[in-house]
């Protein structure tokens, strides 16, 4: 093979699932040349170009540049020896046009006074746009010039422009063309793909691409010479009609054409010696090549301050980030979990019916005439007893008869109404006075029934017991003025609580669950768009053929990810301890311990998310997929032993249920982060972490 190419694809086959984007096509260009690919949209250019620069492996065939095969430590490529200018406009829409191409700079590894000097240099040339104006505010002619800016400025040996003056004026276009030109001259190769036939007439060589297959490579002047025509354009139809009709030539055939003058022939790949005999060029002094074990500080630093430029610039996401954390909690701790307030109860008092207790007298309701003896003479319980419904839980609405309270139930007016019968104190006095004489129509009129709405369990069920409750204090001041132990007018059942109080509303239960749902649902949320944005956005690719490994761009997110982290793990308990001011026992640093934990394994999610997601619709239904029934399962809303058995099982599994119970009891209990329980509730999200990060190597060794 000759010693002088850049560039050399044999027998190169590339698939997508069953559709074929490269058949058998074999390619050369040589050291020092602009080479122009032509053809259609979708017929394989952007593919080819991929595997040149090592980003697309094939499926069958071989790509060599500057004598070795792309991906290898001695070829450098990825790496700064290529420069690279994706079909999308792949920059950060944060950045400002400096920013920009200092971020590109520092990827190559340059100094910042070389990557100033060339920045000044390429302003002028490519006619870029102010230093300080954002890329997101620029238009699409001036982004492309900053992307061609960006992929020249650290003057790689090999240039890969992908539609390069797409949306560029002419005249500019000319000026490119002539940098181009000059490029060369030092020995600097140039690829590029574009949708201006005639202005490939520039390139020293040209290559038709149609259907994934190379019909021809020659010199424009070979093409124009050979079919005796005034345009490229005329040319390559003239080829794909010959094609489509079946008709075989290479390029001898065309250089055989007597109209062929010898002066514009281009050399023959058929006379390059086999492809294991291909001899190293000499590198450029001064090119670094990309060493594959090891992470570059300038690389990872410059990356960090892109992560961290994009997060900032990013008002949405600050937002996003910052504040909505806290006003869900805000919300959540004040507006979930409280006592439910003026529920309206219906009653029906068929022992003083009307407005006879409007003159009710508390002090004649329960009257000791014999205090020797003690016994106690009720009347007008049923009003004493309506005195207890004046509560910050109750609203009180009185009726007349059933059928009126039944009507306002079925409406929805009412939650529930209590009735109490005629004779209600003579037999709630038979009833304490003589046990023997209780027959069942003395238990029927000494009793208050209570009527429900169940439909609405929570509301429903809490006044169920809050009435259940009054009663009951009803009954035991009754006992008091009487002159009786009031102990006997309460529940037989004596509760002593060790652990937290009588009074707690359920929200205090939710809590533990609520603090680590936050941290790991965001966590998840974030992340999972980062890397799916940026090979969505191009940036991905772009950064991979400069030589930045996987495993740098995912620790530029990583590492300051899990900075932001802290502010999901902080913020929750700041306001639930120091703001709602939850009672704890427990340590605080501690509870944030085991809620960072929980951050962590939802970011690693995330970006596992990332890698194996296409684009954002794949991560979002996969995000919902996961973060729906971790969330349910934590015991955040019930708890996890009300579940069946075998799901039991399955949730505590999972990467938040037992850090809830264990976050429950170090706020409740005092537990110790080092206390067995809690240790192993901790293993269950560091063994997520673990299986995540495998499976995500796993999948990024798998594409390669």
């Amino acid at each position: 093979m000759q010693h002088n190419l850049a560039i050399y694809i044999k027998a190169a086959t590339k698939s997508y699932d069953s559709n074929k984007i490269l058949e058998n096509l074999s390619m050369s260009v040589e050291r020092g040349t602009i080479y122009g690919l032509l053809g259609a949209s979708g017929c394989g250019k952007t593919t080819l170009l991929n595997c040149i620069i090592g980003r697309k492996p094939l499926d069958n065939g071989q790509v060599w540049v500057f004598g070795e095969k792309t991906g290898t430590k001695d070829c450098g490529i990825p790496g700064p020896r290529v420069g690279y200018m994706p079909q999308e406009i792949a920059l950060v829409p944060e950045y400002t046009v400096k920013e920009t191409i200092f971020f590109f700079g520092r990827i190559a590894n340059m100094d910042d006074k070389d990557i100033s000097d060339r920045y000044y240099q390429l302003s002028r040339l490519l006619e870029l746009p102010p230093h300080n104006q954002f890329i997101k505010n620029c238009s699409g002619g001036q982004q492309r010039r900053i992307s061609l800016a960006s992929a020249i400025v650290h003057e790689p040996e090999l240039l890969i422009l992908d539609e390069p003056t797409v949306g560029v004026d002419s005249l500019l276009r000319e000026k490119i063309w002539s940098y181009l030109l000059d490029l060369v001259q030092v020995g600097i190769t140039v690829v590029l793909t574009t949708h201006y036939v005639e202005e490939c007439k520039g390139a020293h060589k040209v290559g038709f691409l149609r259907n994934g297959s190379l019909l021809a490579e020659l010199s424009p002047q070979a093409v124009l010479t050979a079919f005796n025509c005034d345009t490229l354009e005329q040319a390559f139809l003239i080829i794909c009609k010959d094609k489509d009709a079946g008709k075989e030539f290479n390029e001898e055939s065309l250089l055989d054409r007597p109209s062929m003058s010898s002066s514009s022939r281009s050399f023959d790949i058929s006379n390059y010696e086999s492809s294991e005999n291909i001899n190293n060029p000499t590198k450029r002094p001064g090119k670094k090549v990309r060493t594959f074990l090891s992470i570059n500080a300038k690389r990872l630093q410059a990356q960090l301050h892109k992560n961290w430029i994009q997060f900032i610039r990013n008002y949405l996401g600050l937002f996003f980030f910052g504040i909505l954390p806290l006003g869900i909690t805000l919300f959540f701790v004040y507006c979930i979990g409280g006592d439910i307030k003026r529920i309206p109860i219906g009653t029906v008092n068929a022992e003083v019916p009307g407005d006879g207790c409007k003159y009710y007298n508390k002090n004649m309701s329960a009257i000791i005439p014999d205090k020797d003896t003690y016994k106690c003479t009720f009347q007008n319980l049923s009003c004493r007893f309506l005195e207890y419904l004046d509560h910050p839980m109750v609203k009180q609405i009185r009726y007349e008869d059933n059928e009126e309270v039944l009507q306002d139930i079925e409406l929805g007016k009412l939650v529930g109404y209590l009735f109490i019968p005629a004779n209600f104190s003579e037999s709630y006095q038979i009833k304490v006075d003589d046990i023997l004489a209780v027959n069942e129509t003395i238990l029927e009129f000494s009793s208050i029934k209570g009527f429900m709405d169940m439909s609405n369990k929570p509301v429903g069920g809490t006044m169920k017991e809050k009435l259940i409750e009054l009663y009951l204090d009803f009954q035991k001041d009754l006992y008091k003025d009487c002159m009786w132990d009031e102990r006997t007018g309460q529940s037989p059942m004596k509760e002593e609580y060790l652990f937290g109080k009588k009074d707690d509303s359920f929200l205090v239960f939710m809590i533990p669950a609520l603090i680590l749902t936050f941290g790991y649902n965001f966590s998840i949320m974030m992340t999972s768009q980062i890397i799916v944005s940026e090979k969505s956005e191009g940036t991905w690719d772009r950064l991979l053929a400069s030589g930045v490994s996987t495993l740098e761009v995912t620790l530029g997110h990583l590492l300051l990810q899990l900075t932001m982290a802290l502010s999901h793990t902080f913020s929750p308990i700041i306001v639930i301890v120091y703001i709602y001011g939850l009672e704890h026992t427990g340590s605080v640093f501690h509870m944030s311990i085991v809620s960072y934990l929980t951050n962590i394994c939802g970011l690693v999610t995330g970006f596992w998310l990332s890698f194996v997601c296409k684009n954002h619709t794949q991560a979002h239904y996969l995000n919902t997929a996961i973060i729906f029934p971790v969330t349910l399962l934590t015991g955040l809303m019930w708890p996890v032993e009300s579940f069946p058995h075998v799901l039991q099982i399955i949730a505590k599994c999972l990467p938040m249920t037992l850090q809830a119970i264990a976050l429950r009891n170090i706020i409740k209990k005092g537990w110790s982060i080092w206390r067995y329980e809690v240790v192993l509730a901790n293993l269950i999200p560091l063994a997520w972490i673990l299986v995540m990060v495998v499976m995500s190597i796993v999948h990024i060794k798998r594409l390669k």
